[in-house]
């Protein structure tokens, strides 16, 4: 298991992004990079001392159904069984790390950006009433955003060269064209720390092979968590014996 100290301490070290001259414009860091992880220095609740497990709050700021609330809060708490957090809703407008509209897209900031956001929104979920699936994958993906997990095609093992003029193509009018190279483009950097290149994470796209000159793309929209998401999740939010 790792010792988040350690890597953290080695993190800052190694990891560009912590660097004083860094540019943000450049590749992205995968939840590889446990500081953008939450910690009980970072939430507003910390620890909940019955148990130790790192409490991170949320709040629905638009909420009318107690149904699609409930589903919402049942499928976050998914990732409670493989890390050491539980997920606390509170209603709005109590303080609260986490902060869900209701709406016609989803997102996420990805970990602890949401501090950069206070009072905010700071994740949107387009939830289509009647479609268990694709509910469940939306609350995972962006839960798992708000872990501190990236898109896992940003992964630097998945070696994907894009055929980016297709891309666009495809996407714009759904995305903006800074949101397609964000959200398709960015690779993690290499100093980061990554699991291996997962074709069945809930942290991926579905992707055409039209779109790849070359590289692992998967062509299934997973809806649970895979193996690797599991373990994963444990890595970074590990349970102390």
């Amino acid at each position: 298991m790792v010792d988040m100290d350690k890597l953290i301490s080695k993190l800052r070290v190694d990891n560009p992004a912590l660097q004083p001259n860094y540019d943000s414009r450049g590749p992205l860091a995968l939840c590889g990079n446990p500081s953008m992880c939450w910690t009980a220095n970072t939430t507003k609740y910390g620890k909940d001392p019955s148990d130790g497990r790192l409490i991170i709050s949320v709040a629905i700021m638009n909420s009318t159904s107690q149904a699609r609330d409930d589903f919402v809060g049942r499928t976050a708490r998914v990732w409670q069984s493989y890390a050491n957090i539980k997920f606390k809703f509170v209603s709005f407008p109590e303080p609260s790390d986490i902060r869900i509209l209701y709406g016609n897209r989803s997102w996420s900031y990805v970990g602890i950006d949401a501090l950069n956001h206070d009072s905010e929104v700071t994740m949107c979920l387009k939830y289509i009433d009647g479609d268990d699936q694709h509910n469940q994958r939306i609350v995972l993906h962006e839960f798992g955003h708000a872990l501190g997990f990236e898109h896992e095609h940003s992964s630097p093992k998945a070696g994907i060269q894009w055929k980016k003029r297709a891309v666009f193509e495809k996407y714009e009018g759904t995305y903006t064209r800074k949101q397609i190279r964000r959200n398709f483009f960015k690779v993690a950097h290499d100093a980061t720390i990554s699991s291996p290149y997962d074709l069945n994470s809930i942290m991926g796209y579905s992707l055409s092979r039209n779109l790849v000159r070359s590289g692992l793309v998967s062509t299934k929209l997973s809806t649970g968590l895979s193996r690797n998401d599991m373990d994963w999740a444990q890595e970074f939010y590990p349970f102390f014996d």
